[in-house]
């Protein structure tokens, strides 16, 4: 009877009849893609991160993720309000170009020089993210 049960089990599987219970992933183990806006999401994998954007992409490691949250917390403050008006440009260790508004947000500009706009809803989502997956503060 367990010998019937195996060779029944053995050709339903050979046959594909049990394929939808296998897992299948085209992306690796670490990796985990938060939607941040309507056309922005944020990939986490191995300590670092991808912005992809509807124009382009640009990939951060923890050392440009720093510079970047001391920069926002100088240039913007930590509430993001209106007290300290105005425009910045800053540049990253990697050559990423930031320009920093106030009132409009942050935009991140690629090697290509593509930019990656986020307003100031998004660029908040994208902090606490950050802060959440990468474990910087």
């Amino acid at each position: 009877m367990i010998k019937l049960k195996e060779i029944i089990m053995e050709e339903l599987f050979s046959e594909g009849f049990f394929d939808f219970m296998k897992k299948k992933s085209d992306k690796p183990k670490g990796d985990k893609t938060i939607k941040i806006s309507k056309d922005i999401d944020v990939s986490f994998m191995d300590g670092n991160l991808q912005l992809y954007g509807k124009k382009g992409k640009l990939g951060l490691d923890k050392k440009n993720m720093r510079v970047l949250l001391n920069l926002i917390r100088k240039n913007m403050g930590y509430t993001f309000e209106a007290t300290k008006l105005g425009v910045t440009k800053s540049e990253l260790p990697s050559g990423v170009k930031i320009f920093m508004d106030t009132t409009k947000g942050l935009t991140l500009f690629d090697k290509k020089g593509k930019p990656i706009q986020l307003n100031r809803k998004a660029l908040i989502k994208f902090l606490r993210t950050v802060k959440k997956q990468m474990k910087i503060s």
